[in-house]
């Protein structure tokens, strides 16, 4: 697989920057709270590396939600929330005043919320910004170590690569930071479809 570009990776940082932007601003709406957007990474690299890079709490617990997609290319979109972050957000959305076990009891059902929000309103905005029909399943809720959350992909044993793209969340809630990631993660034939359709909108060559 060639290397991105560095044209590439802007303009592929773009395209996420928007989708996450519109999403983000919607969520911002809803739960009456400035949200802040970190500058997305994108790379092409072993998915074993992606794990890490992901996980950078290691063996943490973490909290996620999947979106399957599929269009001219397809792959997997991801929000992650550390745990303790997830409980605040769940605090935030559901009222402060709910004691904990409850607020554990409706933590899945409104985080998996929370992530429908964010990625399908993202995956909504890039689908018009390269003028793509994009399908989506319905977000899957799972907690665990990133690592495992990652690891369980149905990607193609035989592709050791993915595109990883990634952009940090901030919930700024009560002086509190909150973060999530959201990440997209496409195998190497994916990967290719991908950066063909972000050329053809973007006017740029891409080597055969």
């Amino acid at each position: 697989m060639t290397p991105l570009s560095d044209l590439e990776k802007d303009a592929f940082a773009e395209i996420l920057n928007i989708g996450v932007g519109h999403a983000a601003a919607s969520l911002s709406q809803m739960v009456s709270q400035e949200i802040k957007l970190s500058i997305p990474v994108v790379e092409i690299m072993e998915r074993e590396q992606a794990v890490a890079t992901l996980a950078g709490l290691e063996n943490s617990s973490i909290t996620g939600v999947k979106e399957k997609f599929a269009g001219s290319f397809k792959g997997d979109a991801f929000l992650f929330f550390p745990e303790e972050s997830s409980l605040e957000l769940v605090r935030l959305l559901l009222g402060d005043e709910l004691p904990l076990e409850v607020l554990t009891e409706m933590e899945q059902e409104a985080l998996t919320e929370v992530g429908n929000i964010i990625l399908t309103g993202c995956l909504s905005t890039i689908a018009d910004v390269l003028k793509e029909e994009i399908t989506n399943e319905v977000p899957e809720f799972s907690q665990g170590e990133a690592s495992d959350l990652l690891r369980s992909q149905d990607f193609e044993k035989n592709d050791k690569s993915v595109l990883f793209l990634k952009t940090k969340i901030m919930f700024k809630i009560k002086e509190k930071d909150i973060q999530g990631h959201v990440t997209f993660l496409m195998d190497l034939d994916e990967m290719d479809a991908f950066r063909r359709k972000v050329a053809q909108i973007f006017g740029m060559e891409v080597e055969a």
